[in-house]
């Protein structure tokens, strides 16, 4: 998988990332997402992780999902919003099946 990352983040304030995928061949992928405070990400235009809307700091696994990216490009929204202090953002893909 190929990746392209382009973003609006400011910081302290929340953040937008867009993130272009490049796959060879459709498949089952896992994913996990971290982001302090709320986070929210799309995969094509499909609504896949909301994180809780609390106060937290940034975990790289808060949450887990199975994903599927079609053929060819990819897009990926990351919409961060910040509620104190600083903010981080993770967004790990493993390709590898069964791991």
């Amino acid at each position: 998988m190929r990746v392209h990352a382009e973003g609006n983040g400011r910081r302290n304030h929340g953040a937008e990332q867009a993130i272009a995928g490049d796959t060879d061949n459709p498949r089952d992928v896992w994913i996990a997402v971290g982001g302090g405070d709320k986070a929210k990400v799309w995969i094509n235009d499909i609504l896949v992780w909301v994180s809780g809307g609390q106060h937290k700091g940034w975990r790289a696994d808060e949450g887990f999902r199975k994903v599927h990216p079609r053929k060819g490009y990819n897009r990926v929204l990351f919409r961060l919003e910040n509620g104190h202090l600083g903010t981080a953002f993770s967004l790990t893909v493993c390709t590898k099946p069964n791991q």
